[in-house]
């Protein structure tokens, strides 16, 4: 977890669900995602919770009350919505000025729901962020055989028109556009349409609204059964 700055104001996170790995033994192994609220002011505060699905329906709101210099880990959407779902939290802090911290941590279990595991095969955290209205870059790769996607997410209460291009290292491959409904998401997997195999790039993303998209480049390796 990379140490940042304090938040102010509304933030999102994207959570997912849904098992990464192929291998038929562990489609229906647990991927937990839980969500951290750290409290960095010295009086209590209160957060709540907006959860949306992958086209943007609300799912639930929730009220989370955090004391003083204080720390709340609450479902992320593993027990919320289950096991195969892909979706956002908006964080609304009660007090606009309010420093915090908001991070969604994803753990790969090696055993499923109801059933307790003895480890896991991945975790990594996502920091919560505001929408970015200005043109933003990030990584793409097949280089070592990884599955890679790119996930776009709208952090607005309106339809945002956003174009990709992808590079490789010659220079401009392709490019595409994309209307994200409000709070919605799409993910675009990084095929060979994009980049062949062994190469790597990446993706300028310019989206048509202000305080709107959040991209993030996933990567996933899988071993010879499918494992991650």
């Amino acid at each position: 977890v990379p140490l940042d700055r304090a938040t102010k104001g509304k933030t999102i996170l994207g959570f997912n669900t849904f098992q990464p790995s192929t291998r038929p033994a562990e489609s229906n192994f647990q991927v937990y995602n839980w969500l951290t609220l750290v409290n960095l002011e010295t009086a209590a505060k209160s957060f709540t919770i907006r959860t949306y699905n992958q086209v943007g329906t609300r799912m639930a709101s929730r009220i989370i009350n955090v004391p003083a210099l204080g720390r709340v880990d609450i479902d992320g959407g593993h027990g919320l919505l289950g096991s195969s779902v892909v979706g956002i939290h908006q964080i609304r802090p009660e007090d606009p000025n309010g420093q915090y911290i908001a991070q969604i941590i994803r753990y790969g279990a090696n055993a499923p729901s109801g059933s307790i595991a003895s480890g896991y095969y991945f975790a990594f955290p996502i920091n919560a962020q505001a929408g970015n209205g200005r043109t933003q870059i990030i990584p793409i790769s097949r280089q070592f055989g990884e599955a890679n996607w790119l996930e776009l997410i709208n952090a607005r209460n309106a339809t945002i028109p956003v174009t990709v291009k992808f590079y490789n290292n010659q220079g401009l491959k392709t490019q595409a556009s994309y209307s994200l409904a409000a709070f919605s998401q799409t993910h675009i997997g990084i095929g060979s349409s994009i980049l062949a195999d062994s190469e790597r790039g990446y993706a300028e993303i310019i989206p048509d609204g202000n305080n709107s998209i959040l991209a993030q480049s996933m990567n996933y390796y899988r071993n010879t059964s499918g494992s991650i």
